[in-house]
């Protein structure tokens, strides 16, 4: 942690940096920004995110497959697991009821973009 009082010269050892403050701990202090355990651990944080990355890609693909095989669209197969992955379903139910209701209920309101474009 920083010293409140030194400044950021005096405070700084080497692997560290405390010009542009690091979060702030329990107490609301800034603490020191250490470099070392963010080089030690970056390797294992890359690896993570590529197969994270790679996981998003197969998803989307896998979405898109089952779009096609469903004949549906992909926004709306997203939506639905979505929802159901998120666990706000019912939510997300009530607003697509709503939403259908002022489509079937209401209609097109006139005075926008001609229809079918």
């Amino acid at each position: 942690m920083r010293n409140a009082g030194a400044s950021a010269d005096q405070s700084e050892l080497p692997g560290t940096r405390s010009k542009s403050g690091g979060r702030r701990d329990k107490e609301g202090t800034e603490e020191t920004i250490k470099i070392q355990p963010i080089k030690d651990g970056s390797a294992e944080v890359m690896k993570l995110y590529r197969k994270a990355e790679s996981a998003k890609t197969a998803a989307n693909e896998a979405m898109k497959a089952l779009a096609e095989r469903s004949g549906t669209n992909v926004s709306n197969l997203k939506k639905l697991f979505k929802a159901s992955f998120k666990g706000n379903f019912v939510d997300v139910r009530r607003d697509v009821d709503q939403q259908s209701v002022l489509f079937e209920t209401v209609g097109e309101i006139p005075g926008g973009a001609p229809s079918g474009e």
